[in-house]
């Protein structure tokens, strides 16, 4: 059980039929957080990777262009370290 979502199955009014599908749609809800890679535009990354380090709250990237470790801070959706 989520705190954000409740989902239970009752009998409609109609019987139900094979192939009967459910959706599930949010409106509002979900705010895509976007960022930047690098502080400098001319510089391409390739994210091979992602891993929450819930320790530190950061996201760690792995890049394949530069072959390095990208870490962004959730909190301020910044970059806090890079390692190339």
């Amino acid at each position: 059980q989520n705190p954000m979502f409740r989902f239970a199955i009752r009998s409609g009014a109609t019987a139900s039929q094979r192939d009967m599908i459910f959706r599930w749609t949010t409106t509002g809800s979900l705010v895509p957080m976007l960022l930047s890679l690098t502080n400098d535009p001319t510089v391409l990354v390739q994210p091979q990777g992602l891993s929450f380090l819930s320790p530190t709250g950061e996201l760690a990237v792995t890049d394949g262009q530069l072959n390095g470790l990208i870490f962004v801070n959730l909190f301020s959706a910044q970059l806090s370290r890079t390692f190339f």
